[in-house]
């Protein structure tokens, strides 16, 4: 509900067939909706009113010439200035306006007061003539819908000239109904259909307007699920060129991350309480990438790997990726299992050359390719819980910042590797974290 009352209708669940029937009205009910459907469409009709304008300045600036020259009425005879002040002014007046950011939302009064203006003067001039009302409805036509005016004011233009046209006709000149009947009658007619032609546009603009509103919503939506699935970057130029996506980046720091004795515990759950587990502590981890400006790769089961210094290069990969470890250590211990015993990672983090890429056409993914990958997930899986085991690469960048213990291990493909353990400060986390609860 809306502060007076009303109800608003959820902008994600909208279609276009929900809003039918204020299309065919010409009025949508939500006055956002409307403010930006007028404001758009008044853009939009930018283009149309400065050739009226011009058109307007075509045509009365040789007329100037004309009476100046040929027929003598210069700036002496008060005629001059009235058509100066008719015809000139408002229509430079009206290029000014179309120049101006502030005033394009009055672009559309205006323009109906310039055809008004014009109309005034011309009907004036049509009402002596034996086929005033001809010109009249040529008149109408050109400026109904070269202006694309909507509806309302197709038909307030129509009913002021035309009552203009027949007050001067019949009350002014004195003249017949008779002679004017049949006049008239076809003058009423042919502004029916120009009524009928401008409900007709502004229809069909209110249609384009709402499908392009809603087309645009779909298309963030979408754009927002990409950006889900791959950093930004990539998916920009994914939608750029459908080839192939490798980079090699000369250097990088790659972490890998994994819940200790998270299989005996979970089995012991629920799948949607184990699930929702697993969803809470893996977007707390993504708080923590954005936090730290560093990438999440993907989840491997209870693993989470992320990566700094791509798929933007930047100079402190390492120190940015250690600082995010930390605070990985931090925030598991805010989880607990369904036994009580507090949760706890084994963190392994790498430096070196990776190469990454987008690979596959459905379910794709952008992951990370080398050895450097492929020792960071030995530096986990060799880790100790509750510490942080890095690689000799990212210790020689980060050794400054921190109290290490040096140890040993064989990895697989390496032989005895030196590492080194980082040990969080945790004695500051509550013992009363939560338990995961049934949903």
């Amino acid at each position: 509900m809306d502060e007076g009352g009303a109800k608003v209708r959820p902008a994600e669940d909208l279609l276009p067939e929900d809003f039918e029937r204020e299309v065919r009205r010409l009025r949508f009910e939500d006055p956002v909706v409307e403010r930006a459907f007028q404001d758009d469409y008044s853009r939009r009709r930018i283009p149309q009113f400065r050739v009226i304008f011009w058109v307007g300045l075509g045509i009365q600036i040789p007329l100037s010439f004309r009476f100046a020259f040929i027929e003598e009425i210069g700036p002496d005879d008060p005629r001059f200035w009235l058509r100066l002040a008719v015809g000139v002014i408002p229509a430079v007046a009206g290029l000014l306006l179309a120049r101006s950011t502030r005033a394009v939302r009055w672009l559309p009064v205006y323009i109906v007061f310039y055809v008004l203006l014009i109309g005034f003067v011309l009907v004036s001039i049509f009402a002596t003539s034996p086929i005033g009302w001809t010109s009249l409805t040529t008149y109408l036509i050109a400026a109904c819908v070269m202006s694309r005016l909507r509806a309302r004011e197709v038909a307030l233009v129509e009913i002021v000239l035309i009552g203009w046209f027949a007050f001067l006709s019949l009350v002014v000149l004195d003249k017949p109904l008779a002679s004017l009947d049949a006049g008239l009658f076809s003058l009423g007619t042919l502004a029916l259909f120009i009524l009928v032609a401008g409900y007709l546009i502004e229809h069909s603009a209110r249609r384009d307007f709402l499908l392009l509103r809603l087309l645009g919503r779909e298309r963030e939506r979408s754009e927002r699920l990409l950006l889900n699935v791959l950093p930004a970057p990539i998916a920009q130029r994914l939608k750029e060129s459908s080839g192939t996506i490798a980079d090699s980046f000369s250097e990088a720091t790659i972490l890998f991350a994994d819940i200790t004795d998270s299989t005996p515990n979970i089995a012991r759950m629920s799948a949607e309480v184990a699930v929702q587990l697993l969803n809470d502590i893996f977007s707390a981890f993504d708080r923590l990438a954005d936090r730290h400006g560093l990438e999440k790769i993907k989840t491997i089961g209870d693993g989470y790997m992320v990566a700094g210094g791509l798929p933007e290069p930047r100079p402190d990969h390492a120190e940015a990726m250690v600082a995010m470890a930390l605070d990985m250590q931090t925030e598991i211990a805010r989880f607990r299992w369904p036994t009580g015993k507090p949760m706890s990672l084994r963190v392994g983090i790498n430096t070196g050359p990776v190469v990454a890429g987008v690979i596959g056409t459905r379910r794709f993914i952008y992951d990370l390719y080398g050895d450097t990958a492929n020792v960071a997930k030995r530096m986990e899986s060799h880790g100790i819980s509750g510490a942080i085991q890095m690689t000799q690469a990212t210790y020689d960048r980060v050794r400054d910042r921190y109290s290490f213990t040096e140890r040993t291990i064989d990895v697989r493909g390496k032989g005895v590797t030196a590492t080194y353990l980082l040990v969080p400060d945790l004695s500051r986390i509550p013992d009363e974290a939560p338990l995961p609860t049934e949903i």
